[in-house]
């Protein structure tokens, strides 16, 4: 857990939220996940971990997370961390969640509702071009640094490669994940 504070008051903090979630009934967990969370905010982390194929984050292997308390705010948020695993598979959306929150909500229909209604957003925000754009810039700016490397396992082509497969995995990810979405 990361807060500011006593480390003690920081545990008593996060058991206190443990059990509150394991009190929520079912039918309430998207309540909750507002109540305690941003709930917009965490849903979208979410999505967004569907969306990137992230298949060793919080909802696939419920890891690569960490969750900070805002005391002020009585809110919680949750920090993802170590992505290196995305961008790179035909990850399927519709699996059963690791992490219990999210298994809680892709449990729930409601809550799933509100992560599909997520999923949409952050698949329209992609498809505006902003983030292909940013993926070509990135790749194009590291091109010339990878291909030269003589620390590089991938070597010229191998690293060209990869950055071709990136690129043609950004521009399809979001038909292949909306597919999955209106079968």
């Amino acid at each position: 857990t990361v807060q500011e504070g006593d480390a003690v008051e920081a545990q008593a903090a996060l058991d206190a939220l443990i059990e509150e979630f394991e009190a929520t009934l079912p039918g309430d967990i998207l309540a909750f996940l507002e109540a305690r969370f941003d709930g917009a905010d965490l849903l979208t982390l979410w999505a967004v971990e569907l969306a990137i194929a992230d298949s060793d984050g919080y909802l696939t292997y419920g890891n690569n997370f960490l969750v900070y308390y805002a005391p002020a705010a009585e809110r919680w948020s949750m920090i993802p961390w170590g992505p290196d695993q995305a961008f790179a598979s035909d990850q399927a959306i519709d699996f059963t969640a690791e992490g219990d929150l999210a298994l809680a909500c892709r449990t729930d229909v409601v809550c799933e509702a509100a992560l599909q209604s997520a999923l949409v957003a952050v698949l329209d925000h992609w498809d505006s071009g902003e983030f292909v754009a940013f993926v070509d810039a990135e790749t194009a700016r590291i091109e010339d640094d990878c291909r030269t490397d003589p620390r590089s396992e991938w070597g010229d082509y191998g690293c060209r490669d990869a950055l071709v497969a990136l690129r043609d995995w950004v521009r399809a990810r979001p038909a292949a994940v909306r597919a999955e979405l209106d079968p």
